[in-house]
């Protein structure tokens, strides 16, 4: 494994916490943790009813705290699937999940958050960090393909 390889597999996993599945990415919850428990972090998805395809009429402070709250969600999702996708630029075996070839929706990516909370409630007070990355790689595992030759060539489609 050359040294660039080796350097970006430990930075990413070392960033998003995860090895391998939803449940290897679990880490457990600290008072200090300074992010969203995957429950807050559901409740600011859906902040403006984005997942039933339509936006409340909000205005004054109301609208501001949920305009800001589903901002978070849709930034925080995006950075992930950025930074993997950097990493996957930098070295295409480093990737933890493999996207479809038509790539994924902010809602697509909620409405599994979502799902996973409502079958999980024993993880909705642990921090979003520990779950994210382990959902994707659950819902979206690289597939091996058969080797050409003596090297195996992943499927690593991405945004």
């Amino acid at each position: 494994m050359g040294i660039k390889r080796c350097l970006f597999s430990v930075v990413f996993a070392a960033a998003v916490l995860g090895f391998g599945s939803a449940e290897a990415a679990m880490v457990p919850a600290t008072d200090d943790s300074g992010g969203d428990t995957l429950e807050q972090f559901v409740r600011k998805c859906k902040a403006v009813d984005v997942l039933q395809g339509r936006s409340k009429e909000l205005s004054g402070t109301a609208g501001f705290k949920a305009g800001l709250d589903f901002g978070q969600c849709v930034g925080y999702i995006t950075g992930v699937l950025e930074f993997h996708a950097v990493v996957r630029g930098a070295d295409p075996e480093a990737a933890l999940f493999c996207l479809p070839a038509r790539g994924i929706s902010i809602s697509d990516v909620i409405q599994l958050v979502t799902k996973y909370a409502e079958e999980h409630p024993e993880d909705r007070h642990k921090p979003i960090n520990a779950h994210l990355v382990g959902i994707l790689i659950t819902a979206f595992p690289c597939r091996e393909e058969p080797a050409s030759n003596s090297d195996q060539n992943r499927s690593t489609e991405h945004l």
